[in-house]
């Protein structure tokens, strides 16, 4: 379905060494969508390791966001992860 189709696409961008930039955390974003969807479709520790995994990157994104360089231009990446 849909998610198979993102899945795809994250997998093509990050096969290009994208720069950390804010397409690379939405890319981030989108692929903590896919994992929180799998996570839904399971049980016990199946489901919550694929929604720690989700919470990672998310968190790396905030990361990226929060560097020095990218204070102030990125803040609509904070918000967006909220």
């Amino acid at each position: 379905g849909e998610y198979d189709v993102a899945t795809r696409a994250i997998q093509y961008f990050f096969e290009g060494d994208p720069p950390e930039n804010q397409f690379f955390c939405r890319a981030l974003f989108t692929q903590a969508l896919v994992e929180a969807d799998h996570a839904a479709r399971l049980n016990g520790i199946d489901s919550v390791r694929r929604s720690q995994r989700a919470i990672a990157y998310v968190m790396r994104a905030l990361d990226v966001a929060e560097r020095a360089e990218n204070k102030g231009r990125y803040d609509f990446i904070v918000y967006n992860a909220s």
